[in-house]
């Protein structure tokens, strides 16, 4: 299956888990349809083409290079925050000029980033409702330039400054996405 149709596919599956709801001040650029009240909208996922120049100034802010995939993804999506189960968390790529958006949420906690990024540990996620962050492990390269996707206890890091527990959420970034795209739907891919 090429990469497109897995992004798309997995892109696909963000509101398998939960209803996608943002406060009335969500971007209009990710509209869902009819608003259903108590101060909510509904938004999708929108397919968006960013130029691969963007990963410059993405970069210069985060750790790296992350997953191919991922910056595929990046770069070819906009989301806001999803759960796309009761384990894993994405963090939102909102509309805007490059990826700044993204590497601002990256990076949004001052200790979580002076703790984790020196170590290789970039956070792309959250552990479903926890605040522990789901970590590329960019020290754990597997084929092609993927990496392990770890889970680290945020107790530590936040109490302590250090790193505590982790633990292994996928061998790949490649195998976490594949993990949530429905294999029915996927043979249409032509892969």
């Amino acid at each position: 299956m090429s990469d497109e149709c897995l992004l798309a596919r997995f892109v696909e599956s963000f509101g398998r888990f939960e209803e996608l709801l943002a406060l009335e001040s969500a971007p209009a650029e990710l509209d869902g349809g009819p608003d259903p009240g108590d101060g909510y909208r509904r938004w999708k996922p929108v397919a968006v083409r960013t130029e691969v120049g963007a990963l410059e100034g993405f970069y210069a802010r985060i750790p790296g290079p992350l997953p191919a995939l991922f910056e595929k993804l990046a770069l070819s999506y906009r989301w806001l925050e999803v759960y796309l189960d009761d384990d894993v968390r994405l963090l939102a790529n909102p509309p805007g000029a490059g990826l700044g958006g993204l590497a601002e949420n990256m990076a949004a906690d001052p200790v979580l980033r002076n703790v984790l990024f020196p170590l290789g540990l970039v956070p792309f996620g959250r552990a479903g409702g926890s605040y522990d962050p789901l970590c590329f492990d960019l020290s754990g390269r597997v084929g092609e330039g993927d990496c392990r996707v770890v889970r680290v206890e945020h107790e530590s890091v936040l109490c302590n400054e250090r790193v505590g527990e982790t633990w292994m959420v996928a061998e790949s970034f490649r195998l976490l996405v594949g993990s949530f795209v429905d294999g029915e739907r996927a043979a249409g891919c032509g892969g």
